[in-house]
């Protein structure tokens, strides 16, 4: 499994400063979850546009699965210190947010002719159903904080393959780049 911590492209802490939420995104202090939400979209549209093609002949259809903010609330968030019910909002928004520009990056890798992103409360359930539809199905796999990881299932064998992220790339773009890479050497593998 993925440790959350070095999973992440972007750390955001979240700080209580006396009756006001501070949101901190990449050591800058927002005082609305707005600006801090706004700020990570900004961010990982950077990452976005450092992101390599892999193929030059992209080749079927792919869905992603990333899940709801409901499940990252429920499933990715630490509650020590009991965070308020604004700052667990905000950090789900944050996840989900993150999990889902992943598409984008699938999207600007040109490994697939299509690429349909999907939000779910259970991307396991969903891709198990629609796996048979797609040459490749990717979903997020997220059980706690400390167990998130990537899988693909390449058509016709349809047997869930973990993906990889390269641990000693900079985060951003080359470890962005890493997992675009491990998801196009599973679609050769699964394609012979």
């Amino acid at each position: 499994m993925i440790n959350l911590k070095r999973f992440m492209t972007v750390v955001f802490i979240v700080l209580l400063n006396g009756c006001a939420n501070n949101y901190t995104f990449n050591n800058n202090s927002y005082t609305s979850p707005e600006s801090a939400l706004s700020a990570h979209k900004e961010f990982l549209q950077e990452i976005e546009k450092n992101i390599n093609s892999v193929s030059s002949t992209p080749k079927g259809n792919a869905v992603i699965i990333t899940p709801s903010k409901k499940t990252c609330e429920a499933l990715g968030i630490k509650r020590t210190g009991q965070p308020t019910e604004d700052m667990i909002d905000y950090l789900g928004k944050n996840l989900e947010q993150d999990f889902g520009f992943f598409s984008k990056f699938l999207i600007k890798s040109n490994i697939f002719k299509s690429v349909t992103p999907i939000v779910d409360d259970f991307p396991l359930q969903y891709a198990n159903k629609v796996k048979s539809d797609y040459s490749a199905t990717i979903y997020l796999d997220m059980k706690s904080p400390s167990q998130i990881s990537w899988y693909i299932m390449v058509s016709p064998e349809n047997i869930p393959k973990q993906l990889n992220i390269d641990k000693m790339a900079e985060n951003g773009a080359p470890k962005i780049q890493s997992w675009i890479v491990d998801v196009n050497n599973h679609l050769q593998k699964g394609s012979k």
